[in-house]
């Protein structure tokens, strides 16, 4: 029980944060510190354990290539496909990723007002937005910024 008379007492009650801050943390058995994680050490087998096999450059590149989800790949080759078919009768011959950046910057402007379906209705603005993404996977998977 905590008497009210002693704490209205008129001395301010020490209290200093940073002391706080900076006291040493009691840790429940077990529990490695921070400060005592240097002085750990894994046994050999352990070692083994922690981590998975060692990879080699074929590994790499594959985890890489399977890291993009299909349907991403398939909207990726849809929009460079829808581009490659306007771009053909707009007469552009250079590929897509190699069009200097002012006149691809004119090119996609009217791509993205030109653009129809196959039976010649608009394309919903969400579907444009998509085409658009798409063109930009493609350019930064073809070495373009």
């Amino acid at each position: 029980v905590v008497d009210k008379a002693s704490m209205q007492s008129e001395e301010p009650i020490p209290f200093d944060i940073l002391a706080l801050a900076l006291a040493p943390l009691e840790l429940p058995e077990g529990v490695i510190g921070i400060d005592d994680a240097e002085d750990f050490e894994l046994s050999e087998k352990e070692n083994e354990q922690r981590f998975g096999p060692a990879l080699n450059i074929s590994d790499v590149t594959t985890a890489i290539t399977n890291r993009i989800p299909k349907n991403t790949k398939l909207s990726t080759s849809w929009a460079h496909s829808v581009w490659h078919s306007w771009s053909t009768i707009r007469g552009i011959t250079q590929p897509l990723q190699e069009i200097p950046a002012r006149e691809l910057d004119e090119f996609l402007s009217r791509f993205v007002l030109e653009a129809r379906r196959q039976d010649g209705s608009p394309y919903p603005a969400t579907s444009l937005y998509q085409l658009v993404c798409g063109l930009q996977r493609y350019l930064r998977d073809n070495g373009r910024p």
